[in-house]
């Protein structure tokens, strides 16, 4: 990723990551000398023995790589796009639902969008496949091959610990403390997790990532440490008082809370009695998503409405500074993070050892030149810019983040035409989450490819051998303001030291034997609140759906068998499809919980807080009346998509033939309505899809939808010859995608289609 938040500026000089922690966890080493910080490259994933696997790891290397594999990322790329690097480890893919569903290419998100051109991303896939950046048909069939062959994981089976004993643990804990105490005192649960069979190296990783999210929202100075209070340390005890919160800041908390479960147990109202509040646990997966942006985390470190007020908050003056050029400075016309030319600024104040801003531009011409207004803002000589990010040191050392208007005004999110967060499909850089992600380690320092543009441009190379198209006063300004590298490199690195201290203190680096910082990063080298963050946005699968109810995944089966309905279809979903959206899951949870469980739900969030819009593609959901079918049976295939778009629905046999259901000779018209179920066949239909002898095996049923194309596949059909159309070699013959014009010249138009599919058995 290009990263987004002050002072990303540096490209892929800065290595990224480090060195693997058994399988899962990362852990992204550097060291402090010399005037730089530099990071150990990653240890990319050796390729497999197996010989398919082999094949499909040579294509993801070739087209993949360089956008999603930490330690081979393209130039100019700090962070895996979309927070996705570890392509090349083929284990932990197979066994991300996310990614790769095995034994279903069609149904595998990774696959569809390499099929559909939609990936690479710089490849303009979509439009024509010729490009050296473009998988062709036969690597295409290679993953088609490779993620044919996997087999699924069996799911753990564990004691699951259930609501009621979660309530009975945090009781008995808090009997422990001074009312005073317990009256503030809170818990972070990672029971869902644990519950779904999360790897005891996850659930580390999730610790730490809640434990650097604390830290980032304290408004106090103590270097906060959740402390595990039951055997499976998935109960985490915090105290709201040590992070300078009040009472109301939990409540704030709790009004977007979706899951306050009061489980139907004695200990319960003992519970609300002690802390005075119905909801004294949240899951830390939703807080890390949650109040890692607006509006929570603005008003957790109640951030003011204007950069004025902030400043003053801070004890910082910038006009005073500028004018008595105490402030330092470096600009970048090219600064790998903004779309044009950036200025990056420094200054102390009396609320906060060190204080950076940026101006950032909507072009690079005019009174938006650095190079030829480094002055200002405003004034001869003097920039005019369009807004700026900050960030500064917490009390406890650690970092916040504010973005703002050049006006002053508050930004929730940055605007695209000004910086871009290119780790994420819409590209918005959102305030707290995209600046926590960049900087992981802190300040990014300069490198030598890196170093200030501008003072050199004015004063000369050597300082002494000035441009005298500049006035002499506006040279001693910038000779003043403008400072060379050396001296900005020992700034930066005392404030890179000071934050790297904080972690240390919070158990998220440790210091080695040359006197630099190991940080815990997660696999690929994603930042650690990211990651449990990322965690919660992701679809959901069985396993956690189950845990997220307080059921085992055989519980959860029954009691939805026997309610029908809703709970019924997700768990047909889930069962067919394998993963559902978060979304889905937060619509379906006020629904579902009193009726398959004893407990009751005492928040409806009013403070919405809204997951990202960064899918490729929409929701759609498909699923089969059943899942095995005997010669002889009629088939009912139900989609439901978010949006209305034109729908294919292709059954692809044992041969590759694959028959395209949905639209026919009886049903022509194939655009359907977002939001609602359809049916094939419909109620009314005037024909059946009766499952033959020929089908007997694993049948995939395959749907792709499109908001454009009514004919996903470059095969027309022949009504008048056939009742259905057939495609012979579907595997090659689906790739030839109808090429489709981008929504913004140069990007992919994501959003325009999506595909899943499902497997069902004919015996």
């Amino acid at each position: 990723m290009v990263s987004i938040c002050t002072l990303c500026h540096v490209t892929e000089a800065f290595f990224r990551s480090g060195t693997k922690m058994k399988r899962r966890i990362l852990v992204a080493a550097f060291s402090l000398f010399t005037g730089s910080t530099l990071l150990a490259a990653e240890e990319v994933p050796r390729p497999p023995q197996d010989a398919i696997a082999l094949k499909a790891y040579g294509v993801l290397e070739k087209y993949c790589s360089r956008c999603h594999q930490a330690g081979k990322l393209s130039p100019g790329l700090l962070k895996p796009k979309k927070d996705f690097g570890f392509v090349l480890d083929l284990d932990a893919l197979a066994h991300t639902s996310k990614y790769v569903v095995p034994g279903n290419p069609d149904g595998s998100h990774l696959f569809s969008l390499v099929a559909n051109g939609e990936m690479p991303y710089d490849g303009d896939c979509y439009i024509d496949r010729s490009s050296a950046k473009c998988p062709s048909d036969s690597d295409i069939l290679t993953l088609r091959e490779w993620v044919s062959a996997l087999k699924a994981a069996e799911a753990p089976v564990i004691a699951i610990i259930r609501d009621e004993e979660a309530v009975k643990i945090i009781t008995s804990d808090l009997g422990r403390l001074p009312p005073a105490r317990a009256r503030t005192t809170r818990y972070l649960s990672l029971t869902a997790a644990r519950n779904a069979g999360r790897a005891e190296e996850d659930l580390e990783l999730y610790r730490q990532g809640v434990t650097k999210l604390l830290n980032g929202v304290t408004r106090s100075s103590k270097v906060i440490r959740p402390e595990p209070i039951d055997a499976s340390k998935s109960i985490l005890r915090v105290n709201i008082a040590d992070l300078g919160w009040t009472l109301e800041d939990w409540d704030l908390i709790t009004t977007a809370y979706p899951y306050g479960v009061l489980p139907n147990v004695p200990e319960s109202a003992l519970l609300a009695s002690l802390t005075g509040t119905n909801v004294p646990m949240v899951r830390a997966d939703w807080l890390a998503f949650t109040a890692s942006r607006a509006p929570l985390y603005n008003e957790l470190l109640k951030l003011p409405e204007t950069f004025g007020e902030l400043q003053k908050s801070l004890g910082v003056d910038i006009v005073r500074d500028t004018e008595n050029a105490t402030a330092q400075r470096a600009a970048f016309v090219n600064s790998g993070v903004s779309q044009h030319n950036r200025l990056i600024e420094r200054h102390a104040g009396s609320g906060t050892p060190m204080f950076w801003t940026s101006y950032d531009f909507s072009t690079s011409a005019g009174d938006q030149n650095l190079l030829d207004n480094p002055l200002g803002p405003g004034g001869a000589f003097g920039f005019n810019h369009k807004g700026g990010e900050t960030i500064w040191s917490l009390p406890n050392g650690f970092q916040a983040y504010y973005l703002a208007k050049a006006s002053g005004e508050s930004l929730p999110t940055a605007p695209t035409d000004i910086v871009q967060d290119t780790s994420r499909v819409d590209h918005v850089v959102a305030n707290g989450i995209s600046c926590m992600s960049c900087h992981a380690n802190g300040i990014n320092m300069n490198l030598t490819d890196k170093v200030d543009q501008v003072g050199p441009y004015v004063l000369g190379a050597d300082r002494a051998s000035p441009n005298l198209a500049f006035p002499l006063d506006v040279r001693d300004k910038v000779a003043a303001l403008y400072v060379p590298s050396e001296e900005m490199n020992a700034v930066m690195r005392a404030d890179l030291e000071r934050f790297a201290s904080a972690m240390n203190s919070a158990g998220l680096a440790t210091k080695n034997e040359s006197g630099g910082f190991q940080v815990i990063s997660a696999r690929g080298g994603v930042e650690i609140t990211e990651a449990l963050a990322t965690r919660y946005e992701d679809p959901v699968d069985l396993p956690l759906v189950a845990a997220e109810f307080g059921l085992t995944i055989g519980e959860l089966r029954d009691r939805a068998g026997q309610l029908g309905g809703e709970a019924a279809t997700l768990v047909r979903r889930l069962d067919q499809q394998k993963i559902v959206p978060r979304d889905e899951v937060e619509r379906l949870f006020p629904i579902l919980l009193p009726k398959l469980t004893t407990s009751k739900l005492v928040t409806t969030p009013s403070l919405p807080v809204k997951l990202n819009d960064t899918k490729t593609g929409f929701d759609l959901a498909l699923t089969s009346d059943k899942t095995s079918y005997a010669i002889g049976d009629k088939l009912i295939a139900t989609v439901r998509s978010e949006k209305e778009c034109f729908l294919t629905l292709v059954d692809l046999d044992q041969k590759g033939v694959g028959t395209v259901l949905f639209p026919n000779k009886f049903q022509q018209d194939n655009k359907i309505p977002g939001g609602k179920d359809v049916k094939v066949p419909s109620d009314d239909a005037p024909f059946e899809i009766t499952v033959g002898e020929e089908n007997r095996g694993i049948e995939t049923i395959i749907a792709v939808c499109d908001k454009d194309q009514p004919n996903a596949y470059a095969v027309q059909p022949d009504f008048h010859a056939n009742d259905f159309t057939e495609i012979q070699d579907f595997a090659s013959k689906s790739l030839i995608i109808t090429p489709r014009v981008a929504s913004v010249a140069g990007s992919t138009p994501l959003g325009k289609r999506t595909q899943t599919a499902i497997q069902i058995t004919v015996y």
